[in-house]
C-alpha cells in the first residue's frame, strides 16, 4: 500500500528506496508495485566480499567450545591478535545464542578468560545468572550491570580488550574498524 498511499496524497513527491540486500524477486515486487523504470534501478553488479573469508564447522555440542577456542588460537598466530595495543592490532566478537544456558555469554566468557585472561570480555543485555547452592541468581545488581555494560562498549572500542564474547544485543551498529573475527 505504500505506493498508492504516496500516490495518492503526495503525488508529486520524489522517493528514493534503498536496500543493501533486495533479492531480484524483491526487486521485481518494487518496479511493478511503484510502476519503475529499469532505468531508475540501480544495484551492484556483485555481491562478493573478496575481503572476507568465511569457514562454516560442523561440530557437536560439546565440542563447541574447543572449535571456538581453536578458531582464536589459529587466527592468534596468523595475526598477533591477542597483542591489541591503542589503535593497533585486531579485535574480534563471538556471538552467542544466550546468556546463560548451554554455550551461553557468561560461561564462555570464563572458559575464554582461563585461557586469555585480561583479553576478554562479555556483553549481553540481560545481567547473567549462575547457580549458587542450586538456585540461579544474577551475578551483580541490575544497576551495577547497567554501568557494566556501558564499560564494556567503551573498554571494546578503546582497544582496551580485543575479545568480545557476546548476545545479539550488543551486534547492531558496531561500528569499529579493526574487528577482523567473528565467531557465530
Amino acid at each position: 500500500n505504500l505506493a498508492r498511499t504516496i500516490k495518492k496524497y503526495c503525488p508529486e513527491a520524489k522517493y528514493l528506496g534503498l536496500t543493501a540486500t533486495a533479492s531480484s524477486r524483491v526487486h521485481k515486487d518494487i518496479k511493478a508495485e511503484f510502476n519503475i523504470d529499469d532505468e531508475n534501478i540501480k544495484t551492484l553488479i556483485s555481491f562478493d566480499r573478496k575481503e572476507l573469508t568465511f569457514i562454516v564447522k560442523k561440530c557437536p555440542s560439546n565440542e563447541k567450545l574447543l572449535h571456538a577456542k581453536q578458531i582464536v588460537e589459529d587466527f592468534q598466530k596468523e595475526s598477533k591478535f591477542l597483542s591489541i595495543e591503542g589503535d593497533e592490532g585486531k579485535a574480534g566478537i563471538v556471538f552467542t545464542p544466550h546468556v546463560n544456558w548451554d554455550f551461553g555469554c557468561y560461561g564462555l566468557f570464563k572458559a575464554f578468560d582461563k585461557t586469555y585472561p585480561g583479553k576478554v570480555d562479555f556483553y549481553s543485555g540481560e545481567v547473567p545468572r549462575i547457580k549458587i547452592n542450586g538456585i540461579k541468581q544474577p551475578i551483580m545488581p541490575e544497576k551495577e550491570y547497567d554501568d557494566y555494560k556501558i564499560k564494556v562498549q567503551r573498554n571494546f572500542r578503546k582497544n582496551k580488550f580485543p575479545l568480545l564474547i557476546s548476545t545479539k544485543a550488543f551486534g547492531m551498529g558496531i561500528d569499529k574498524p579493526n574487528i577482523n573475527l567473528t565467531i557465530h
